[in-house]
Parts: structure tokens; sequence; C-alpha cells
């Protein structure tokens, strides 16, 4: 699993690529006011100059480094709940397959709600989309299930153009049961699952050392990385108070491990007191596997309220947010609503964050 946004693939669904490596290059001047000023205008310098071949090469050099990161295939019957959004279209599953998912009860897939949107920025309809199961090898067809998606439900706060999309979550209801047995919905504080190793799994890069043609596994993947506190995912040398309480933040401050492009959607899995069960789904981050940016997934235990709304996961262990009126089928448009608490968000983090996060799914 390369370890980039989570979400474009193949040569028929190329993904959307930004300048990111060369922007890198600012962050790491000092913490102070009057270095980060500076470091602002060096960067908008840095990214200016680095479009074209220049940001091509940088990009490339950047990556190389992290080739292939430390993820591994998964074996065949060990997440049966996983599932694949894939468009409807005329094509193999392998260049279909765009995003990843969660079977959470017989008839809901839990998703990332920017999976939703096409690279326009307009809503997918349900007649655009299906879900595919039992789809480990994207190329053995006959083993995969893809399943009708009857209605779309997207979290009202996700804000599809906001540079830190919090609230990045969505549910499929499926018009048929998928037969398999969900997996559990972590229902703790996130609190105690600091620390914990995690996984994440999905059909992402496991080569981009060309941006412009990145390769994607056949097989699903996996890779571990531990669940970090937001105090040091909000600190100085990372996202500076950009992160929000309903968010969760995974990965070593050396890089290396990371979800990435094609990921989008997919979960991330702990085991708490014996039970294994998901915590978080993939949203986006700066760039991939790069030193002190960690992943950032949606915090799934600060939603089980609103996922009750529509299908009962059971109760959470801590305040849950206010349950909030349910989204409307996308096939209706949906509803956002801004919301300013939370991550304090600094503009200079907003900044970096507008030219470098990359939702991390595949683009049609």
């Amino acid at each position: 699993m390369l370890i980039f946004s989570r979400a474009a693939k193949r040569s028929c669904h190329p993904r959307v690529q930004t300048a990111r490596s060369s922007c890198l290059l600012t962050h790491a001047i000092s913490q102070h006011v009057l270095s980060r000023l500076s470091s602002v205008f060096g960067l908008l310098m840095l990214c200016v100059l680095s479009i074209g071949p220049v940001q091509a090469q940088s990009d490339v050099s950047a990556l190389e480094k992290h080739a292939i990161i430390g993820g591994q295939e998964i074996a065949r019957e060990a997440y049966p709940w996983m599932a694949a959004l894939t468009y409807n279209v005329d094509a193999d599953l392998f260049n279909r397959q765009f995003c990843g998912g969660s079977v959470i009860a017989d008839t809901w897939v839990l998703t990332a709600a920017h999976c939703l949107f096409d690279q326009r920025g307009d809503l997918l309809s349900t007649s655009d989309l299906k879900v595919a199961i039992n789809a480990v090898d994207l190329r053995d067809e006959q083993v995969a299930t893809e399943m009708v998606v009857a209605n779309v439900y997207i979290h009202p706060e996700y804000d599809h153009a906001a540079n830190n999309p919090h609230s990045d979550i969505a549910l499929l209801e499926l018009a048929t049961p998928t037969g398999v047995t969900p997996i559990t919905l972590s229902t703790k504080a996130s609190s105690k699952l600091i620390g914990l190793q995690a996984t994440v799994i999905g059909w992402g890069a496991t080569d981009n050392s060309d941006p412009s043609r990145p390769k994607f596994p056949d097989w699903s993947h996996s890779v571990d990385v531990p669940i970090v506190s937001l105090e040091i995912c909000n600190g100085p040398q990372s996202y500076m108070d950009a992160i929000y309480p309903n968010q969760l933040c995974a990965g070593y401050a050396e890089g290396q491990r990371d979800s990435c492009v094609g990921d989008s959607g997919g979960p991330l899995i702990t085991t708490y007191e014996g039970v294994e069960q998901q915590v978080g789904v993939v949203s986006f981050g700066y760039g991939c596997a790069l030193p002190n940016f960690y992943g950032i997934y949606t915090d799934v235990p600060y939603f089980i309220g609103w996922i009750n709304q529509f299908v009962y996961v059971g109760e959470p262990e801590f305040e849950p947010e206010q349950i909030i009126p349910r989204t409307q089928n996308a096939t209706n448009g949906i509803s956002t609503v801004s919301d300013s608490s939370g991550g304090a968000a600094s503009w200079f983090v907003m900044l970096l964050l507008g030219l470098g996060a990359l939702l991390r799914r595949r683009w049609a």
C-alpha cells in the first residue's frame, strides 16, 4: 500500500496530483512567528517556481525514498467486511474501483464523504456507483459481488470545498443484503485509543515514483500505523492546530508508513479489549508518509450518534456529538453546515493544506 490522498486510480481513472513535495521545503523553518511569516512567502515562491517539469522532478525525488511504504497483501479471508466502491461503467473491476468502504450492517456501508463527489465537485448519483464485496483481488471478478446502492447519506457538516474536510463520513444503503459479517464500530472515546497499533486496508498505490503514472495493486494491501494524539498531530512540527476533535491521526513521526491515493473511504481498525473494531475512515493527509505529517482519518466513535439515526451500531461510551437532522438522499442533493469550532486551523497551516492536502481517493 503506497502509502498518498486517498482516492484516484489506473490509467483509465487518472488521479489528480497536486504540487506537494517542493512545498514541504519551507515547513522545517523555525517555529517563531517571524520565521513562519517568511516561510509562507518562501512557500508561495517555491510552489510557483515548481509548476511544470521542476514540480514533477521534486515529487518523484521525494517519493522515491518511500517506495512501497510498509504495506503487505492481506489474506483473502482476513477482512470479509471490506468493500470497494466502483463506478457503474463498462470496464473491468480493476479499472472501476476508486475508493474503499466497510460493511457495518447487512445493507449498510461506511465510507468517506469526499468519495461521493466527482472531480468537478459534483455529487455522484446512486446510479453512478456500486459496492463490491469479496473483491480482495480486483482481477478475480468471478469471486467479487457488486451491489446496487439504493441511498447515499452524507454528514451535513461535511464541506467538500474546505481545505480541511472534517466530518468526512457517509453511509451507503444497499438495495440487497451483503450476507457478510460486518465490522464492529468502536464506541470508545478516542482518548482510550491513543498509542494503539491500528491497521489501514485498501487498494492504494504501491508505487508513485512517477506521479503521472501511479501503480496500483490488484490485491488489497494493509499497513500498520499507531494512533497518535491530537496534541502531537496539532503540534508546531505537524498540522499546527488545524485538525479537529472529530478527526484521528495515525502514523509515525518519521513517516515511511501511511495510507495514500486510492485508500480513501477505507477503514482504520484496531483491536481493543480483544475486539477488532473500526476507529477511523481514511480521509486525507499532507503528502503521504512524510515526516511529522500523519494520515488524517474521520473519527468513527465521534459519529456513532449520527450513524445510529440510520442503522443502530451500539451506544457510545462517552458523550457523543449532538444529534442532527438526517441528510437528504444523494440523488436529491445534500446540505452542509459550516463549523467554526474544533481545530483552530491557523492561517499558516490552512495555506499548507490548501496547497498540499491530498484527499486519498482516485478520480474518474
